[in-house]
């Protein structure tokens, strides 16, 4: 964390520039909530096409005045990012479409709160144990970002959630999972 030098506290989004992720929607929403929050938002992730979309995102937040509210952290390693987890208020993400979700996964096995959008395999990954909000909606994604700040309670509650879910997904589970899978095709 040292490394990073991070400004107190902050809400982490973990994932790749990929249209579906949705970085442009948790800014604005962001932009609208920040002057009621102490969090600043962390992005991790790589820029995966050339047009320069974090960097696009990053002179946004610089013409707003926010350039140290919202950074973005591209060489990030498996440790680094565990600890990033583990530093933040929550994890946010605000993804339109995704195959599985391991980061909301990887958070609450951290031990951190989780809110994500309802979409795609989230809703299947994180059950009950993260806060859903409307990955089209700006306001309600806003809410979001202020219910975890200011509720201990709920957030709280949702590392209580998390953990228990994240023990659901270990590589154990998936082994026997895909070997019952392959004994019912073959019908062993």
């Amino acid at each position: 964390l040292r490394r990073f030098d991070l400004p107190g506290p902050y809400f982490i989004s973990v994932g790749s520039d990929h249209y579906r992720k949705n970085q442009p929607r948790l800014l604005d929403a962001f932009y609208k909530v920040q002057a009621e929050l102490p969090e600043t938002l962390v992005l991790v992730g790589r820029s995966i096409y050339r047009e320069p979309v974090f960097e696009r995102l990053m002179e946004e937040a610089d013409q707003a005045g926010l350039a140290r509210r919202v950074l973005w952290l591209s060489d990030v390693n498996d440790a680094e990012l565990a600890a990033l987890y583990r530093g933040a208020t929550a994890l946010v993400a605000p993804s339109l479409y995704e195959g599985f979700g391991l980061t909301l996964v990887e958070a609450m096995a951290c031990g951190i709160p989780v809110a994500a959008a309802r979409a795609g395999s989230y809703p299947e990954v994180g059950g009950d144990a993260v806060h859903f909000f409307d990955g089209h909606d700006m306001d309600e994604l806003a809410a979001a970002l202020a219910r975890l700040s200011r509720e201990a309670p709920l957030r709280q509650d949702l590392v209580a959630r998390g953990l228990a879910r994240a023990d659901r997904f270990t590589w154990e589970a998936t082994a026997r999972a895909t070997l019952a899978i392959y004994r019912r095709l073959l019908g062993a």
